[in-house]
């Protein structure tokens, strides 16, 4: 090897390790400051919001004895007759054994004396107490859930589909998924909107959007006329869900030097087919970037964790089933965002997916962030009635298949399904048709074959004359 390549080498080398060890270092401060944030919840005694902490430590560091030990000892503070033990990996944490504990947790009022609320919440130690209650806002299309604990969706099931086994299809459900603001107060605590009890505005606890629009606002009130709202909209015959955000006179408790406040959204997916390996080969994470194409973890990867940082902004982001999706889109943009997917050995569920997003922040004393969610199937033509490229989340394929897939074989299937409800049949009418189309071309393909198998004793035979020829 001459000089220039030794020394491309070396740099290389150089480069991998110090990349090395720049993420090291980074995945090291982000344990160590999560686990700063659990231990002083834990402290403070507010259990469940401490847990949720120390399982985010876990993403950074997957075997650290000490953070299974604060799991176990809060489970068993919070349920003291649990039997659940937290070793290994971060697979061994599966949502199906914890589920009941988070419910009958999630479920049982909680209550901090004034002075532990004012410590740990400032501003918001009101609405630190309370009892979990649940809405129900549906449509002839989608049925959701909403907790006044976060103001969060609960959970998102999909009408007129099921699962393998003929179960109501539900995108996701319970305490296997997390929503919330973060940001820090004047006076520099840490607040998460999920960790706060919501008051529903209106008394009623279920809404019918089948005939009507219909909206439920979930207030956190701050106090002396200051609040932040959940308003979720929705209308008949959508999958699309409208989140409006209002921060009202939030000027005077938001630190003044933030641009913009992080939203957290986390799933746990569950299984709806019958081939696991097949669904999950064909489920993905995938974004948008803002006024740009659509990207994302590719499908059928081998690598049982993927992350990304993406510094620019962004439009929209979808937890991508193999038939169905979950999308939360911005009006405007996020103004960055950080994407996990991570395949996960459990027997419900098979994926966690979660995004951090930047919202921009203006610092204004009335805000409001319009948001949506998009929680319905992964249907062509369904996606692209609402535009914003959702409908990418559709893989097609690349090249002139892609446009053959688009144009013909989606237009033919729907054409189909006017006229016939059983897909079987629809599928195997399908496949005639398309053979039908290419019989001029594999037929011609047939005759040359068969022309060179008559051909071939006397090509071989001009071989055996001439060798070298």
């Amino acid at each position: 090897m001459d000089k220039n390549t030794i020394t491309g080498i070396i740099i290389i080398i150089a480069i991998f390790i110090l990349f090395g060890m720049y993420n090291t270092k980074k995945t090291k401060k982000a344990y160590e400051d999560e686990i700063g944030v659990a231990d002083s919840l834990f402290d403070a005694r507010n259990y469940e919001a401490a847990r949720l902490a120390y399982r985010k430590a876990l993403t950074y560091k997957v075997n650290e004895e000490y953070v299974y030990e604060k799991i176990g000892s809060i489970n068993s503070i919070i349920i003291p007759d649990t039997t659940s033990t937290y070793s290994g990996t971060t697979n061994d944490i599966k949502p199906e054994e914890t589920k009941r504990q988070f419910v009958e947790s999630v479920e049982k009022a909680v209550v901090y004396s004034d002075e532990e609320a004012q410590n740990m919440y400032g501003a918001f130690s009101s609405s630190a107490s309370g009892e979990n209650s649940f809405i129900t806002l549906e449509n002839d299309k989608v049925k959701i859930e909403l907790s006044t604990l976060g103001g969060r969706v609960y959970s998102a099931e999909i009408k007129n589909y099921q699962t393998h086994d003929s179960l109501p299809l539900i995108l996701f459900d319970g305490d296997s998924t997390e929503f919330g603001i973060r940001f820090f107060t004047i006076d520099n605590k840490p607040i998460e909107t999920k960790m706060f009890y919501f008051k529903p505005v209106k008394e009623k606890t279920r809404f019918d959007a089948s005939g009507s629009t219909q909206s439920v606002p979930l207030r956190l009130d701050i106090g002396e006329n200051r609040y932040i709202e959940f308003l979720y909209t929705l209308e008949p015959g959508s999958f699309m869900v409208d989140l409006d955000i209002t921060l009202y006179g939030m000027d005077k408790i938001i630190a003044a030097n933030l641009n913009s406040l992080d939203l957290n959204w986390e799933i746990f997916m569950p299984q709806q087919e019958k081939g696991r390996q097949n669904e999950n080969d064909y489920s993905s994470l995938k974004y948008k970037f803002f006024e740009g194409e659509v990207a994302g973890f590719r499908m059928r990867s081998t690598k049982d964790v993927e992350e990304e940082d993406i510094p620019t902004k962004i439009k929209w982001v979808g937890f991508k089933d193999q038939f169905f999706s979950s999308v939360i889109i911005a009006d405007n943009f996020f103004v960055n965002g950080y994407m996990r997917s991570e395949q996960i050995d459990s027997e419900k569920h098979f994926r966690n997916m979660r995004t951090e997003l930047g919202i921009p922040y203006e610092g204004k004393s009335e805000e409001i962030i319009n948001l949506s969610f998009y929680f319905g199937p992964n249907h062509f033509q369904t996606l692209k009635k609402y535009g914003l490229e959702l409908k990418e989340l559709v893989y097609l394929g690349k090249s002139i298949i892609r446009y053959i897939n688009q144009y013909v074989i989606i237009s033919l299937f729907n054409w189909l399904d006017n006229y016939i409800g059983n897909y079987g049949i629809i599928i195997l009418i399908l496949t005639i048709i398309i053979k039908m189309g290419l019989f001029p071309f594999t037929f011609k393909s047939y005759m040359s074959q068969a022309k060179m198998r008559v051909l071939k004793p006397q090509v071989d035979e001009i071989s055996a004359k001439f060798p070298k020829k």
